[in-house]
């Protein structure tokens, strides 16, 4: 059987059909760039209406598919952001972007542990970081809040160079009105430097690796709390790697403070259900007896005397 050739290319030129899909493909690639250049200058809509037009025609690659997630959350879309962030992630990427709207359509969804997951993910992202990702865009999971150690307390008590207070290098070189025993409860009245000083031992108790000191530093975190307010930027910080509903609780009541009531209920949410983890599990011990029910008893009316 003889086979007959290709005209086009026994002439050395493409054949139509090879032509045709080569000029797609640049057509695709060029939309493409297009609209992650609009996505990247800020013009949201032109490059949401492009990169939807792309996901009908099947034209998005993984890079894109980011894109197009980043396109629909800024526009206000979460739930058809979190899906294009999980085709994204299925695709086998994981562009930082992706990952904070797959954590944000998880937490929104109600999914904490998955929110959880993604976040870490992304590998301890600071908070300017964050800050820039989000650019304004309400935030549903519990991300890192204004960074402490990078800036000192400048950032948080309003000490600025040339403003005429003194801002010392460490939180723990602050002269301590009242005292300077490390007990002196008369020195521990809503002054910021001791909040400062008891802020800087719950980073040591917390890093020491004990649970008992681990415990001991949540709960001098809460002190720092309602001494000074201000620093709850801080103690968000401190906080962030625990996951134990004693912090979370305390998570949710410094979230309240700056304001940020989504992520104070997310951060209630898991404390609860941390809690109900714990419940979970301790009932689950062998060798251990349920307490018995209580039982409610009726009291009984005395007859009075005539």
């Amino acid at each position: 059987m003889t086979r007959t050739a290709d005209p086009g290319v026994a002439s050395g030129r493409p054949s139509p059909a090879l032509g045709e899909a080569a000029a797609e493909a640049v057509t695709i690639a060029e939309d493409r760039r297009l609209a992650a250049l609009h996505l990247r200058v800020g013009s949201l809509s032109l490059a949401w209406a492009e990169l939807e037009d792309l996901h009908r025609r099947d034209a998005l690659d993984a890079a894109g598919l980011a894109d197009l997630a980043e396109a629909r959350w800024r526009a206000g879309d979460l739930d058809g952001a979190a899906t294009a962030a999980a085709a994204h992630l299925a695709a086998g990427e994981a562009r930082p972007i992706a990952l904070v709207i797959a954590a944000e359509g998880a937490a929104a969804a109600g999914r904490l542990a998955d929110a959880g997951a993604h976040i870490d993910a992304l590998g301890g992202l600071d908070a300017e970081t964050v800050d820039v990702m989000f650019a304004g865009m309400p935030r549903q999971g519990a991300w890192p809040s204004a960074a402490v150690a990078a800036t000192g307390m400048s950032a948080i008590s309003g000490d600025t160079p040339g403003s005429g207070r003194s801002t010392p290098t460490s939180p723990s070189a602050r002269a301590r009105p009242g005292g300077t025993g490390g007990g002196n409860a008369a020195g521990l009245r809503g002054q910021p430097a001791d909040a400062a000083r008891e802020l800087d031992r719950a980073r040591g108790e917390l890093s020491s690796g004990a649970a008992a000191d681990a415990a001991r530093g949540v709960a001098r975190l809460a002190l720092v709390l309602r001494l000074d307010p201000a620093l709850a930027p801080a103690v968000l910080d401190a906080l962030q790697p625990r996951r134990d509903p004693a912090a979370l609780l305390l998570r949710g009541d410094a979230y309240r403070l700056l304001g940020r009531h989504l992520e104070a209920e997310a951060a209630l949410q898991a404390a609860s259900q941390a809690l109900g983890a714990l419940d979970v599990s301790r009932s689950a011990r062998p060798g251990e007896e349920p307490p018995p029910p209580r039982r409610h008893v009726t009291p009984q009316r005395t007859k009075e005397k005539p």
